[in-house]
This record gives structure tokens, C-alpha cells and sequence, in this order.
């Protein structure tokens, strides 16, 4: 009959065939190196076994019992199993996985030439105003301190450019936060970037798109009329769009 003795490091019952008598195994539960008793002495080698185990640590009340080999390798919840290594395949009401869509171009509705052309008409618009009213602010303060009509001309000059150029640099960090423009948001349109789109960052934004190309555009004639025709394209995109690799959409 099978020999049948505990693990004298982890108290796991073992079973093992008559020929093994004498021989050492490993305990597949804590891969310790055990002796297998002679059939004679399984009996007294499980009591001073388990007298050992219970002088060395109070019992556990939520441990298992000891379970023998042969039940081991009987799977009596397959199901369990099955569900642990493809909890999909077992549950048929799981929930699909799906990646989430962080944006693409493709996702978005191609701004359209009258709502591009409306911002940037608003953008330009509105420049002059904020240009005009620090003009007209500083032309007053220096006809009033000065009492002279030069004054109030060459205050009313550089009120009028510090206004203006401010207004620009308000809207181009308007575009690293949100693609848009004063002009642009009040027409629900915004620039994305052509690869990812996302809001772009400043050299894609701001350097390429509006800086350098205004700069190639005070060295290349008529550039800004190739420009302007250049919309008429597919995807609605300037030159300019096509420099920065962005494009304007619908917000």
C-alpha cells in the first residue's frame, strides 16, 4: 500500500508508492528535501511530526487542512480554473476592452473657409480696437502733460502700436492653452495639430505658424495672396497651416 507521511517543514501530506521507502523526495508544496519513511514507521513519523509542528506554532484556525497529493490533481471547479486564466470566455456578460479615442484629425469636422476667414477678420478687428483705445489713452495723457499736439501724436502712435502687438501676443498664448483665438472661439473654430491632434505647442502653434511665415511673407512677394487661395484646397488649409503641419477644425 502507499506510504502516506507529513512534510516535517510545511506538515503536507505526502503519498508516495511502497518502492520509494528510504529515499528522499521533494515536498511539492515547500520543495523541501524530506526522507520518505519505511511503511513500518509512517504511522509514528506522522504523530512526532505533527507533535513537532504544534510545539513549534499555535494552531492557525483559518488554515486549510491538509489536502492529500492525489486530491491535488483531481480539479473538482474547473469552471473556477477556467474563469481565473480567461475571465471573458466564462462570463458572457463581461465588458468588452476598448481603446479610448484621444483625438485624431480625422475625428474632427474640417473648419469651414467663411468661419476661418470670420475669425480671422474678428482677430484683425480687434487688434486695431485695443490698439486705438491705449493710443487714445496715452495721446490724452500727453496732450494733458504736455500741452502739445506732437505729443499727443507720437503717444497716440506708440499707445496704438503697444495695444496692437499686445493683443497678438495675448492670442498666441491663447493658442498654446487652447488652439484658439479671441477671433477663432468666437467663431467655435480652433487649430489642432496635423499628426496628433491636440492643441499645438508654441514652435508648431506660434514660431512656425504665425512668426515665420510672417517673416517669409515681408521677403517673398505676394505670398500672402498665394496664402489666402491656397484655402480653397480639400482640407481648407493656408500655407501657413502647411508650414506648422496644423489645421483648423470645429471646436
Amino acid at each position: 500500500m502507499p506510504i502516506e507521511f507529513l512534510c516535517p517543514s510545511c506538515s503536507k501530506q505526502l503519498r508516495v508508492p511502497d518502492a520509494a521507502a528510504g529515499k528522499q523526495a521533494k515536498c511539492p508544496s515547500c520543495d523541501n528535501i524530506c526522507s520518505i519513511p519505511a511503511a513500518t514507521s509512517t504511522a509514528a513519523a506522522n504523530v512526532a511530526t505533527a507533535h513537532a509542528s504544534t510545539a513549534e506554532s499555535p494552531p492557525n484556525p483559518f488554515s486549510k487542512p491538509p489536502q492529500s497529493d492525489h486530491l491535488k490533481e483531481t480539479n473538482y471547479f474547473p469552471n473556477q480554473q477556467a474563469a481565473a486564466e480567461h475571465p471573458a470566455a466564462v462570463n458572457p456578460y463581461a465588458a468588452p476592452i476598448g481603446v479610448a479615442n484621444v483625438g485624431r484629425p480625422e475625428h474632427f469636422k474640417t473648419a469651414s473657409r467663411g468661419s476661418r476667414l470670420g475669425g480671422k477678420i474678428l482677430d484683425r478687428v480687434l487688434a486695431i480696437v485695443a490698439g486705438l483705445l491705449l493710443g487714445a489713452a496715452l495721446a490724452l495723457l500727453g496732450g494733458v502733460l504736455a500741452q502739445d499736439e506732437d505729443a499727443a501724436g507720437v503717444g497716440f502712435g506708440i499707445g496704438f502700436a503697444i495695444g496692437a502687438i499686445a493683443w497678438v501676443i495675448f492670442n498666441w498664448v491663447m493658442i498654446t492653452k487652447s488652439g484658439q483665438t479671441v477671433g477663432k472661439k468666437m467663431m467655435s473654430t480652433k487649430i489642432v495639430s496635423e499628426s496628433t491632434g491636440q492643441v499645438p505647442d508654441f514652435v508648431q502653434g506660434v514660431l512656425l505658424r504665425s512668426i515665420v511665415f510672417a517673416i517669409l511673407n515681408q521677403i517673398v512677394p505676394f505670398l500672402f495672396l498665394v496664402d489666402i487661395c491656397w484655402i480653397f484646397g480639400d482640407n481648407h488649409q493656408c500655407l501657413h497651416d502647411l508650414l506648422a503641419k496644423t489645421r483648423v477644425v470645429e471646436a
